[in-house]
């Protein structure tokens, strides 16, 4: 993709803050081989034989690139982990959270302290608020969010099948031809992380399904997207079951 800076004559590009040696045109196009980063353009202006930059004249934007969007919604790259942070890698199983819960438990057993049985409970039913477990910026999708994603075609992978080290599906445009790491241009990858049951917590499917909410509240239940190794589709489910959570961003 192509980063583009404002109008002006005199720029420097820098990628994680650091400066890229060349980068000094108005326009930078990232490296394919990029699948995450904050790209910055510095347009500043020297007077006479100065030969600093002005720092009262600076101008910076930042884009972020390696990033799935689908009508103008942003995905994560990875679910959320602890809450309000986003997991290491894209592959690897990630916390749970009940319908409208910001507590996360962890994906293996028993996990999080968090004993079976009675210690267990649903959450109440209304939509997802504005503080979810999503990092700062980001939000839990609706519905329809799911169902667009879902509409641009998915691919089942085996763990270490095509750079996954679980389990899950690619998602986007290009989900036939992606892989992990580094080759995840027009691509997410969701990992089969299961869940854990309603009714006393224990974990299922793990390595064989995906349950990620979604935000909205549906009748006796919470609406969410599920998958497997032969569909993906919408649906609703209990709230107090425990599933994963992937973020969007409203571009």
């Amino acid at each position: 993709s192509t980063a583009a800076a404002t109008s002006g004559s005199t720029y420097r590009w820098l990628e994680n803050g650091s400066v890229i040696s060349g980068a000094t045109a108005a326009n930078y196009t990232i490296p394919t081989t990029k699948t995450t980063g904050v790209y910055t353009y510095v347009r500043q202006s020297k007077s006479g034989s100065c030969s600093d930059w002005q720092g009262s004249n600076a101008y910076t934007v930042s884009v972020v690139a390696g990033c799935l969007t689908v009508n103008g919604i942003t995905w994560a790259e990875t679910n959320v982990d602890a809450p309000y942070t986003f997991a290491s890698r894209a592959d690897m199983y990630t916390q749970f959270y009940k319908f409208q819960s910001k507590t996360g438990y962890h994906a293996t057993s028993p996990g999080n302290g968090i004993a079976y049985g009675s210690g267990w409970s649903s959450n109440e039913s209304a939509d997802w608020p504005y503080d979810s477990p999503c990092p700062g910026g980001w939000r839990v999708p609706s519905i329809n969010e799911w169902s667009a994603l879902n509409a641009t075609g998915s691919t089942w992978a085996n763990a270490y099948n095509r750079g996954n080290a679980v389990a899950g599906r690619f998602f986007g445009p290009n989900h036939a031809s992606c892989s992990l790491p580094s080759n995840m241009t027009g691509c997410i990858f969701l990992p089969a992380v299961g869940n854990r049951n309603n009714n006393d917590g224990a974990l299922n499917n793990q390595g064989s399904e995906g349950y990620y909410w979604a935000a909205e509240w549906r009748g006796s239940g919470g609406y969410g997207a599920n998958f497997n190794s032969s569909d993906s589709m919408p649906s609703y489910y209990e709230p107090g079951r425990g599933f994963s959570i992937r973020c969007v961003k409203d571009n």
